[in-house]
């Protein structure tokens, strides 16, 4: 039997499109909708599709930063293609996180409060996973906004309409990675925090809820409000300016979105 075979990639050259992809937000079931052929395992590296282990930069690719991404590939690549990214509530995404990678994380953080307490430190050494890092790092670059459209994986389908018009894509993606690798309780996402880890959450993704629009508690995971529909996006001074666009369509109906089983969780 042969090897597993994963079709992840963040650089789609067919469709001259990058995709930033934020950890637990879906990004799976995007990658294959934007080029579905199978590649090699996450151990095999393709630097020109941007997937796959390095070791020299300790991540997998296919969750590269914007400033790892401009590194990597350079400013011409990031100036001609369009460039998007899907955010999600850090706190459903967080138990999401936890739970997905709950057979390694759990040997650290018996209890998904010890991994919420652990995430200052963790975020000073970028250690344990890519999957926590502030969202922020995968839309903008030097306090700017970078992405060219980035919607809320809580409004999937309005969120990725404009990808599919501009990409000429058929259909909308399918679940994929769906499963934790843990048992997560069935409970609602609020359930999983107290005062204490909500003030630790706050703090550590203060920039994700500033950007994105959520709330400041678990109890509404509905974005709020949007960034501002339309504008100049703004980067490195050397990347000329383009126009992006974000998710203004409506969210999922409430009784949905305000438990633990969203999309992809």
């Amino acid at each position: 039997m042969g090897r597993k075979q994963y079709p992840v990639a963040m650089i789609f050259h067919r469709h001259r499109a990058i995709f930033f992809h934020p950890g637990r937000t879906g990004g799976t079931a995007i990658e294959w909708w934007l080029d579905p052929r199978p590649r090699h395992t996450y151990l095999w590296k393709n630097k020109a599709a941007l997937y796959g282990w390095d070791a020299r930069e300790r991540l997998f690719l296919q969750h590269a930063p914007v400033g790892t991404t401009l590194r990597l590939v350079g400013e011409e690549l990031l100036r001609t293609y369009y460039t998007f990214s899907m955010v999600r509530n850090p706190f459903s995404r967080l138990v999401s996180v936890y739970y997905f990678s709950h057979r390694a994380l759990r040997q650290s953080y018996p209890d998904f409060p010890d991994y919420v307490r652990a995430l200052p430190a963790l975020m000073r050494t970028h250690s344990d996973s890519t999957h926590h890092r502030p969202q922020v790092e995968y839309t903008q670059w030097r306090g700017e906004r970078f992405c060219d459209h980035i919607g809320h994986f809580e409004c999937w389908e309005s969120a990725l309409l404009p990808v599919k018009d501009r990409l000429g894509l058929q259909d909308m993606p399918k679940h994929r990675n769906p499963r934790s690798h843990g048992r997560k309780p069935d409970r609602a996402t609020a359930d999983f925090y107290t005062p204490e880890t909500i003030r630790i959450m706050q703090d550590v993704y203060a920039e994700d809820f500033m950007c994105y629009g959520y709330g400041p508690g678990p109890e509404e995971l509905r974005p709020a409000t949007s960034p501002p529909p339309t504008g100049e996006k703004k980067g490195d001074e050397h990347l000329s300016s383009r126009f992006f666009s974000v998710n203004t369509g409506p969210v999922p109906d409430p009784a949905r979105s305000r438990g633990h089983n969203l999309l992809f969780e």
